[in-house]
């Protein structure tokens, strides 16, 4: 007999910088409320990426099913058009089986196309060797083509460059309205401690192996793996390579990854929809209010 769901047709969303805990919040709502966590991160499509990235560890999927994690192999492509197509099909899987729905990840762009309901261009048939430009040109060659239709942040980001030279730029004008009813939740603890937190997490890679981690990438995929311009990931192959020290390397991977922070909680700043907390439990406490809320 299929179970009944505690809340039907309700949907959690749970985003932020990284670091900031959503990964915890996610698993502590799906085992209270017969969840199931979606992935919006897009480095943890890719398997084999999983100190660097924060993956949910083996525990953390242990009772609680994982959805958009490991994939695609390092070195594939996938895009926030499908991210939005896969997300929309498994949330309705996810409610076939009685369960509530919960995104949750740091990839704005991601979650932004599956809210706000975002159109995307068919991949461009031309071949583009990347390798070929460096991040100024690409820039250059994104606003001839697309002009205004590309937002400034994007611009900033060479893998989004690539992408929107590949598929062309989103339909994002309209930031305002979401086009489904959910609850999301942003996780935003006060910035120094955000900054200790990633400093801890950095620390905590090392010490669970994380240079193997990149000692096999490089192994079974080469040194050249597109992934391994993943933050922490290019920071450990200059480490291994010689190129850096250790000291550089953790140095370089805090500092990386604690802009990454911000211009994350940038991006999601702009979504009026998000109800910000500072700690999970507070979080926590706004999803039970939802959750519990009649129809």
């Amino acid at each position: 007999m299929k179970s009944q769901p505690e809340a039907p047709n309700k949907l959690v969303v749970i985003v932020g910088p990284t670091a900031s805990g959503k990964t915890a919040l996610a698993v502590d709502i799906a085992k209270h409320h017969q969840g199931e966590v979606i992935s919006a991160d897009s480095r943890a499509i890719y398997r084999g990426f999983d100190i660097g990235t924060a993956k949910p560890t083996k525990q953390e999927q242990a009772g609680v099913r994982h959805h958009l994690i490991d994939i695609r192999e390092p070195g594939e492509t996938f895009s926030a058009a499908q991210f939005k197509k896969l997300a929309a099909k498994t949330i309705e899987e996810i409610r076939g089986r009685g369960h509530l729905p919960i995104i949750a990840g740091g990839t704005g762009l991601y979650v932004d196309a599956f809210l706000f309901d975002y159109s995307f261009r068919s991949k461009n048939d031309s071949v583009i060797d990347f390798s070929k430009y460096n991040t100024e040109e690409l820039q250059e060659k994104v606003q001839q083509q697309f002009g205004d239709a590309v937002i400034e942040t994007e611009l900033k980001n060479r893998q989004r460059l690539e992408k929107i030279l590949q598929f062309g730029p989103t339909n994002s004008s309209d930031r305002k309205s979401l086009h489904i009813d959910c609850m999301v939740i942003g996780l935003l603890p006060e910035m120094p401690l955000l900054k200790q937190k990633i400093e801890l997490r950095v620390k905590s890679m090392l010490n669970n192996g994380f240079i193997q981690e990149v000692k096999n990438i490089m192994k079974t995929y080469g040194s050249d793996c597109p992934q391994l311009n993943i933050i922490g990931y290019r920071h450990a192959r200059d480490y291994i390579q010689g190129i850096i020290t250790e000291e550089e390397f953790i140095e370089r991977f805090v500092r990386d990854d604690y802009q990454l922070a911000r211009r994350q909680r940038t991006w999601f700043r702009r979504n009026p929809a998000i109800v910000w907390c500072d700690t999970p439990k507070s979080a926590l406490l706004r999803v039970e209010e939802y959750l519990s809320q009649k129809r």
